[in-house]
Order: C-alpha cells, then structure tokens, then sequence
C-alpha cells in the first residue's frame, strides 16, 4: 500500500507576485531617479575647471593675434577679459578675476591689472595701491607683484614674478554656494 501525500502548491499566490512585482517596479523608479540627480558639488567643480582650461587657451590666442596683427595689445586684452568674464557669469554665477598682463609696447613696459574679483584689491609692486572692483590699472612693469583680497572673511595674497616680456596671469575665484575655489594660471 502506498500512500499518496497530496502535492505541495509549488507557485506562489498572487498577492505574493503582486508584492513582489511592486518592490521590483519601486526600485527600479528609484534608481533611475538617483542616477539622474545631479551632484552639485561635481558640476561647479567641473564649471570652474571649464572656465579656467577656457580663459588659458584663449588668452593665448588673444595676445598672439594682438602680436601677430601690431595692434594694441591692451586694448584686445581689455575686451577678452570683459567677454570671458560676461560669459564666466553666467555659467558660475559666483565668478570673479584679477589678471595680469605683461606686455612691452612702443612707450614701454608694463603690466595691466584687470579687478573683476567683486571687491576691492590691494597691489604692492614698486608702490602699493587699490584697485577697485570692475576697475583697470597700467603700471611701470615691476620684478614682482603681490596681490592681496579678502575672500570669504580671510585675506588671500598671491605674488608674481615678471620675468617674461608678454605673459598673462590670472586668480579665478567662485564662491558658489559659499564654497571658495581660488586657481592661479601663469
């Protein structure tokens, strides 16, 4: 005599696959919405690093062509800075620049110090001096320069050596968020 055991319900009951049908779809949503967000800390970086590679390539092209066509070397400067710094704007908006530009012309040498930082900017060279923000200044091209602001309550100073006849340097500087990033290009 063999005794036959009933069969065991192998598949599971639907309130069961609904459960489980429902877990998949929620994750699923999930991860595509995470993986979408945005990491703002990542994308200013990036932004600034675009900024930064932008303003090296095309202050180079900006005083060659000046060198190349003899035309006034300040003059082209003054309007690479001015449309960098309206395009820089609007990609960070807490952008802000202090450049220098080492030039020799038919009157002399000297250094043009472009203040787009957003405040004032102490300059020691041969003599010290403030430049006020959005403001220019040429002065006799010194051996060194030292350059010092107050970003985010602390006072930075930056110091250049002149050694090249036609060199631009510039401090990139964005306070996005309140959160300070200072490059130096030279």
């Amino acid at each position: 005599m063999t005794s036959k055991s009933p069969k065991k319900n192998r598949t599971p009951n639907k309130k069961a696959q609904f459960y489980i049908f429902t877990a998949v779809i929620l994750l699923t949503v999930l991860f595509s919405l995470h993986a979408s967000m945005p990491t703002a800390t990542k994308k200013e970086t990036n932004q600034f690093s675009e900024l930064k590679k932008n303003f090296q390539k095309e202050s180079t092209i900006t005083i060659n062509s000046a060198i190349y066509s003899q035309s006034n070397i300040s003059r082209q400067w003054e309007e690479f800075i001015t449309a960098h710094y309206n395009y820089a704007k609007t990609k960070e908006p807490g952008f802000g620049m202090i450049t220098f530009l080492s030039y020799d012309d038919e009157s002399g040498k000297w250094v043009r110090i472009d203040n787009k930082l957003g405040k004032d900017t102490v300059i020691e060279a041969d003599t010290t001096m403030t430049i006020q923000n959005d403001a220019s200044a040429t002065i006799n091209r010194p051996s060194t320069i030292n350059a010092t602001f107050d970003i985010g309550g602390k006072s930075e100073t930056y110091a250049f050596e002149i050694t090249e006849t036609t060199k631009a340097r510039a401090i990139m500087v964005s306070s996005t968020n309140k959160k300070f990033q200072i490059t130096q290009i030279q």
